[in-house]
C-alpha cells in the first residue's frame, strides 16, 4: 500500500504503470488515506507542530493533482472515502499515533477535504452512505465489520453492495 503523501511526491514512477493497463475501462477508483490518518497525522500535528487544517489540505490537494496528472484523460477518476478509523489492536508494527477521537476527527476533516476538492475538479467522490450501519457512535468502525486490521471483513459485503448502488445512482453514471 501506497500513502497518499507517497502518491503526490511520487505518484507517477509508483502508479502510473498500473493505471496505464486499464485502456479498455471508463473509470479507476483511488482508495487511499487510512494509513496517513493512523500513522502520519499525529506526527505532522502533534510532534512536528504543523496546523491541522493545513496540513489536511496540503495533502488532499497534492494527492488530488498527482492524480489528475497520471491519469490518462479517458478515464473518469473516482476517490473513494478513507475508511473509518478503529481502536488500535492486531496492528503489529504499524500500531496508530494519537488517540481514536483525534484519528476520527482527522478522517472526518479529510474526507470533508477531498470531497470538496473532488467537487471543485468536477471529480467523482464515492462517499459513505451507509455509515450508520458501519461505524459506532464515536465514529469508528464498528468491530463486526473490521477484518480484525483495518479493512472491512466479509460481513459488510451488504453494506458496501449499497454503498455503491447509491453512488452510481447519486451519480448518474
Amino acid at each position: 500500500p501506497y500513502l497518499m503523501n507517497t502518491i503526490g511526491d511520487k505518484g507517477e514512477s509508483l502508479i502510473k504503470h498500473h493505471i496505464d493497463k486499464y485502456n479498455d475501462t471508463e473509470y479507476t477508483m483511488f482508495i487511499f488515506g487510512e494509513p496517513d490518518i493512523r500513522i502520519h497525522m499525529h506526527k505532522q500535528v502533534k510532534i512536528l507542530n504543523r496546523d491541522e487544517d493545513e496540513v489536511i489540505q496540503t495533502l488532499a490537494l497534492k494527492f488530488i493533482n498527482k492524480i489528475i496528472e497520471i491519469t490518462p484523460k479517458h478515464l473518469k477518476i473516482i476517490i473513494r472515502y478513507i475508511l473509518p478509523q478503529r481502536e488500535h489492536s492486531m496492528f503489529g508494527e504499524w500500531v496508530p499515533n494519537g488517540t481514536l477521537s483525534d484519528r476520527n476527527r482527522y478522517t472526518n476533516k479529510l474526507n470533508a477535504t477531498l470531497n470538496q476538492i473532488c467537487v471543485k475538479k468536477r471529480i467523482l467522490f464515492f462517499d459513505n452512505y451507509e455509515r450508520d450501519s458501519l461505524v459506532k457512535e464515536d465514529g469508528s468502525l464498528k468491530d463486526d465489520y473490521c477484518d480484525g486490521r483495518t479493512h472491512y471483513n466479509l460481513k459488510s459485503i451488504p453494506f458496501i453492495d449499497k454503498e455503491i448502488s447509491k453512488f452510481f445512482t447519486l451519480s448518474n453514471i
